[in-house]
C-alpha cells in the first residue's frame, strides 16, 4: 500500500474520530440543556422571581468554574422569565448598555448579597438585567416598571 494511501486512512480514521466525539458531546449538551430547562421551570411554577435569583446565588457560592457559572446563570435567566413576576423587581436596574449606571448597579446588588466584588454574582445580574429590559417580556406580563436611562442607553 502505498504511503500517501496509508496517510489519507490515517487522516481519515482521525476525523471520524473526531466528528464521533463532537457527535457525543452535542447530545450530551442537548441532553444537559433540557434538564436544566425543566428544572428551571418547576422551580418557577412554585416561586417567585426573588426566590429564582436567591436560588441562583446558592448555586453559584459553590461554582469552581465558567461551566458551572454559565449553568447558573442559564438557570436563573430561565426560572426568571418562567416565575411569578415580582411588583418592582426591575425598579432600578439600568440598562445593559449604560455602562456607568450599570456598575453602579453591579457594586451595590453585589455588596448587598456580600459577593463584593465577584463574576459569579456579576453573571446572575447580567440575567436579571437582561430580562428587565426585555421588551417580549414586559409585554408579556403585562409591563414591569423599568428605570431606563434613555440619554445613555442607546
Amino acid at each position: 500500500m502505498p504511503t500517501f494511501l496509508k496517510i489519507l486512512i490515517g487522516v481519515g480514521v482521525v476525523f471520524g474520530l473526531l466528528a464521533a466525539s463532537c457527535a457525543g458531546l452535542a447530545t450530551y449538551a442537548a441532553g444537559e440543556s433540557k434538564a436544566l430547562t425543566a428544572d428551571a421551570t418547576v422551580f418557577a411554577q412554585t416561586h417567585d422571581q426573588y426566590g429564582c435569583e436567591s436560588a441562583a446565588f446558592d448555586k453559584v457560592e459553590s461554582c469552581g468554574g465558567v461551566v458551572c457559572l454559565v449553568k447558573a446563570a442559564t438557570w436563573h435567566s430561565i426560572c426568571l422569565g418562567e416565575a411569578t413576576p415580582n411588583s418592582g423587581y426591575c425598579d432600578g436596574v439600568p440598562h445593559p448598555r449604560d455602562t456607568p449606571a450599570s456598575e453602579s448597579w453591579y457594586a451595590d446588588a453585589c455588596q448587598r448579597v456580600q459577593m463584593p466584588d465577584d463574576d459569579n454574582c456579576r453573571a446572575i445580574l447580567g440575567a436579571t438585567q437582561a430580562l428587565c429590559h426585555n421588551a417580549a417580556w414586559r409585554a408579556r406580563t403585562g409591563g414591569v416598571n423599568v428605570s431606563v436611562n434613555t440619554a445613555t442607553a442607546q
